[in-house]
């Protein structure tokens, strides 16, 4: 069984172990780590791996990046350029093809607008002309309606003349009918003054016969008895006296037939004058209306032709109305057209003058392209170092990439191995020039299967920080 000693110092040949007052064991006069700052020190160390794995991963992403754009730009920059060029040119065509489509977007539309004005003067003609014929149509019904009104007019003047010619030869007539029995009457009235007169010459005839008769048989007798017959001369007197009453009764009679005859004379011109004032009248009345109704067809057509007037007067003003605004919006369309133009010609002069400006811009982008990449290949070093067994640092030594003392390289290390399951060891960069990098080590390299890769970069050449 080992036998325990205790002791606070051991020297085993030329190694001395030691407790320090911290409690930690001291070989040789370096502190050993105890589980704790071990434990830290791994989860530390995992960390820096993951930290260094991240950073070399970036390194080397950032190397074949700037490896792929260095090669790019050193085997295709032309292309490049002719890419950019050619971009631009779409750019430019675009735009050109932009302006193209907007000015026939703009055509189109002008001549749409055209097309709509052409089509609201045709409109606004067809209107204008329907209104025209919609007028003559008013106007030829209004001259039927008037025409129809004048025959109608004719035709109640023509009514009314054989109503009046009816009347006149009614009246005619009649007054003949009354004259013919005014004649027939006055025909009567002699015929009975005649039947009267022969009456009254026949009595009297007979009479005077039986006078005669009895003046004869008187003048017999007295021739035969002229003494004895005193009383006679008696009755000759009374005769004669009866005879003169009978002559005077006969001319009263035939005086009252002849003012019976003036009377009935007298009553016939008072009919005839009453007749001839009605027929004057009538005349009269019909001379009133038939003026009336020239008054009201004058009127008729008066009034019609003033309505035609205004609405020719209205038409007039129309049609001057569009020809004015149809000489307005040409005079719009033509200012459109030349402020188009103008526009045209301004994108054309921008084009021109981009075109100027690209052409300039693509010869400096030549220029600073190939300068960037001389400064790109002047500026980027990667190198790999050899590691010795046992070694706890490294000095990498690249003097011969031949950065200036004025330049301050950025350095990036990564330790790789060979070797399967060897430790793995982290490195930590220590100081850094124009000529070297120290790197040291986490664990003493234990094999000969290690190496450093480092990669250096320094700022461009004239680059502003």
């Amino acid at each position: 069984m080992a036998k325990i000693i205790a002791a606070e110092k051991i020297k085993l040949d030329s190694v001395t172990i030691e407790k320090n007052a911290g409690g930690k064991l001291v070989f040789d006069n370096v502190v050993q780590a105890d589980v704790s700052v071990t434990g830290s020190l791994e989860s530390r160390q995992s960390v820096t791996e993951v930290a260094q794995t991240s950073l070399t991963s970036s390194l080397e992403t950032r190397v074949s990046v700037q490896e792929s754009t260095a090669s790019d730009i050193q085997n295709n920059g032309v292309d490049s350029i002719e890419t950019r060029l050619s971009a631009e040119e779409v750019e430019m065509d675009s735009k050109a093809d932009s302006l193209t489509t907007r000015v026939s977007a703009e055509e189109v539309e002008m001549d749409s607008k055209a097309d709509s004005l052409t089509t609201r003067v045709s409109a606004e003609e067809v209107e204008m002309d329907s209104k025209a014929g919609s007028l003559t149509t008013r106007v030829s019904a209004e001259e039927v309606e008037m025409d129809s009104k004048a025959d109608s007019l004719t035709t109640r003047v023509s009514a009314e003349e054989v109503e009046m010619d009816s009347k006149t030869g009614s009246l005619t007539t009649r007054l003949s009918a009354e004259e013919v029995e005014m004649d027939s009457k006055a025909g009567s009235l002699t015929t009975r003054v005649s039947a009267a007169e022969t009456s009254l010459t026949t009595r009297v005839s007979a009479e005077e016969v039986e006078m005669d008769s009895k003046t004869a048989s008187l003048t017999t007798r007295l021739s035969a008895n002229e003494v004895a017959t005193g009383s006679e001369g008696s009755q000759v007197d009374s005769i004669e006296t009866r005879l003169s009453a009978e002559e005077v009764e006969m001319d009263s009679k035939a005086g009252s037939l002849t003012t019976r005859l003036s009377a009935e004379e007298v009553e016939m011109d008072s009919k005839a004058g009453s007749l001839t004032t009605r027929l004057s009248a009538e005349e009269v009345e019909m001379d009133s209306k038939a003026g009336s109704l020239t008054t009201r067809v004058s009127a008729a057509e008066t009034s019609l032709t003033t309505r035609v007037s205004a609405e020719e007067v209205e038409m007039d003003s129309k049609t001057g109305s569009l020809t004015t605004r149809l000489s307005a919006e040409e005079v719009e369309m033509d200012s459109k057209a030349g402020s188009l133009t103008t526009r045209l010609s301004a994108e054309e002069v921008e084009m021109d003058s981009k075109t100027g400006s690209l052409t300039t811009r693509i010869s400096a982008s030549e220029v600073s392209i190939q300068g960037t990449i001389q400064r790109i290949d002047n500026n980027i070093r990667v190198s790999n170092f050899a590691i010795s067994s046992g070694a706890q640092s490294i000095t990498c030594d690249y003097t011969g990439f031949g950065f200036t003392a004025t330049q301050s390289p950025k350095v990036m290390g990564q330790i790789k191995n060979s070797v399967s399951g060897d430790p793995i060891v982290i490195c930590q960069l220590r100081s850094v020039s124009n000529t070297q990098a120290i790197f040291d080590f986490s664990d003493n390299i234990a094999g000969t299967g290690y190496s450093m890769d480092i990669i250096l970069s320094v700022e461009p050449q004239g680059h502003d920080s």
